[in-house]
């Protein structure tokens, strides 16, 4: 049985553990996806660098995969055209969805607010007019009303 099995070593390291001196050892766009793990350890923020994406589509997915955050794929369907993108434009194209969904949120809110402000101010109106008519009716009929 020995015959048929591999006897490979292999080295498993935390990308996320890595020093910033291992991270700046890596030459391909896994350097970018290494610094983004590595300071979301450290700071629980990421700051993106300037560095240039060369395969976008693959590390957009491997990070939708590896963070569970669907946001970079769908970063990956509003890709600009044409030429490499940075981590940075990548963010911002996320972050600015977020505002985007937030405002939308926002508007549909007010419009429910004023749609309820509305029907308040009419049911207002409806008594203000009723008042009115009993007023009258008591000018009509000479009943003094005292508040």
């Amino acid at each position: 049985m020995e015959n048929f099995i591999n006897d490979y070593k292999i080295h498993i390291f935390e990308v996320a553990y890595l020093t910033e001196e291992q991270v700046k050892l890596f030459r391909s766009d896994f350097r970018i996806v290494a610094d983004y793990f590595v300071q979301k350890r450290k700071n629980k923020k990421y700051t993106p660098g300037r560095k240039t994406i060369r395969h976008v589509d693959a590390v957009l997915k491997f990070m939708s995969v590896m963070t569970g955050d669907r946001r970079f794929i769908n970063a990956q369907k509003g890709k600009k055209s044409g030429g490499d993108q940075n981590m940075c434009e990548i963010l911002d194209q996320i972050e600015n969805r977020g505002i985007q969904k937030g405002m939308e949120i926002m508007r549909a809110e007010m419009a429910e607010k004023e749609a309820s402000l509305a029907e308040k101010e009419a049911e207002l109106a409806r008594k203000e007019a009723q008042l009115a008519q009993a007023m009258e009716l008591l000018k009509k009929y000479n009943i003094a009303f005292v508040s």
